[in-house]
């Protein structure tokens, strides 16, 4: 698996979302927990911290009628394990890494068990950089849209923010939304690794 694409409108639960990344400090029931990443230059994940949290993510894919498109990677259902706005706050990205999201021995190449959802909260600045991603030993750009989901197999998806230099720092959030399905060694992978990522929210 490569990537899916998959268009959506701007639900009700998609404005939610806008609404707590830019006033969650405000909110008491709402909790997030911020942690600095060395795998991209001044790259930030603000991960859910409670079920209440995580909740408000988990409305916003079931608001975008995505279970039909999720029946085509797996018959398996997928569960939402964590989420957040990954953000960069620097004008020069120079120093970024190629990746995949989880890592695990279990995975295997017939099956999908593990996902990874992306999107752009805002439109990005002219220049910033984008995603790359390996596909045959040859490097491609997505360009991210607001109104595209990009979803990929957390294990196979070899890819790094795009480097980019812009004249002054602007604001680059991603949502970000982890999934598995219930197989145990899917569910442990998943969490164990957005663990290293600063994720504090463990869902069995």
């Amino acid at each position: 698996m490569s990537y899916f694409e998959y268009g959506f409108s701007h639900t009700k639960e998609y404005h939610d979302l806008k609404n707590i990344y830019t006033n969650y400090s405000k909110r008491p029931n709402i909790k997030f927990n911020v942690f600095q990443g060395d795998i991209t230059t001044g790259i930030n994940w603000i991960w859910a911290e409670n079920t209440n949290t995580l909740n408000y993510f988990t409305k916003f894919i079931n608001s975008i009628n995505i279970n039909n498109m999720m029946v085509n990677i797996s018959n398996d259902k997928f569960i939402v394990r964590g989420a957040s706005f990954i953000t960069i706050d620097h004008n020069i990205v120079n120093n970024s890494d190629f990746h995949y999201d989880v890592i695990s021995q279990c995975d295997s190449d017939d099956e999908t068990n593990i996902l990874t959802i992306i999107f752009p909260l805002y439109k990005l600045e002219e220049n910033m950089g984008h995603l790359e991603y390996k596909k045959n030993d040859e490097t491609k750009i997505y360009n991210y849209d607001v109104h595209k989901l990009i979803i990929w197999d957390s294990c196979k998806f070899l890819h790094r923010t795009q480097p980019y230099v812009i004249k002054e720092p602007k604001q680059r959030v991603l949502v970000s939304i982890n999934l598995s399905t219930n197989k145990k060694w899917a569910v442990d992978a998943v969490n164990n690794c957005l663990r290293y990522q600063g994720n504090l929210l463990w869902i069995d």
